[in-house]
């Protein structure tokens, strides 16, 4: 039998502790990207399709370009925890700071609103999905109506910038590159397109809550 994996979590119970921590920072996270953008000279946060690309590319100027903000201790509760084996050597790649994962959850978090402005009924929700090895299993992810997958808003909004900022001067080859960046619109699209291909057959899903036994459930309407 495969186990069930869960994201950062041995159980669902945890997995819903760190959706908890996660869900109670959405108004915190809303604000501190507003604020960091508008200060930046980012782009409008409209909640737009159109807004992806511009955000996508501030992203990539903010995490490789400007100067790097002072660090702080910050990992999202919901990430597996760091691999204590990793060591950095000269050349290698580096561990990212907790400036860069709070910017990711930030983002995260404004790609999954986006969602949820383009798609009725949808929502946050601790992702429990019909295949044991799903890798968004206890991930914070937007419910869009599909059951086998959701809408992973924290692997669109990560875009490969981590990885570009951990591996930049390695020569790392398909590491050590600037990311696309395309790639918020084109992995938006991408979901809205399948989700369509799969509502084009059969009805919408819903995970019947966001946490606990009842989540595990799938139901018609969205909600509850």
């Amino acid at each position: 039998m495969t186990r069930t994996y869960i994201m950062g979590a041995s159980s669902w119970e945890e997995a819903d502790e760190h959706f908890e921590t996660f869900a109670s920072a959405l108004p915190q996270r809303r604000r501190e990207l507003a604020e960091h953008v508008a200060a930046t000279g980012g782009p409008e946060l409209d909640l737009s399709i159109e807004s992806l690309t511009p955000l996508n590319e501030w992203f990539i100027e903010t995490a490789l370009d400007r100067p790097a903000p002072p660090d702080i201790d910050f990992r999202p509760a919901w990430l597996d925890p760091p691999n204590p084996l990793f060591t950095p050597t000269p050349g290698g790649p580096r561990r990212a700071p907790g400036w860069l994962y709070l910017l990711w959850e930030q983002l995260g978090v404004y790609v999954g609103d986006v969602m949820i402005e383009q798609t009725p009924g949808a929502r946050w929700v601790c992702w429990r999905s019909p295949r044991r090895g799903n890798i968004s299993n206890g991930q914070p992810t937007v419910d869009i109506g599909v059951p086998d997958e959701g809408f992973s808003a924290m692997s669109c909004a990560n875009g490969g910038v981590l990885g570009s900022w951990s591996y930049r001067g390695t020569g790392e080859r398909g590491m050590d590159v600037r990311p696309d960046p395309g790639f918020y619109l084109k992995y938006f699209t991408a979901v809205l397109r399948d989700r369509d291909a799969y509502l084009a057959t059969k009805p919408p899903r819903w995970q019947a809550a966001p946490t606990g036994p009842r989540a595990r459930r799938s139901q018609a309407a969205p909600g509850g």
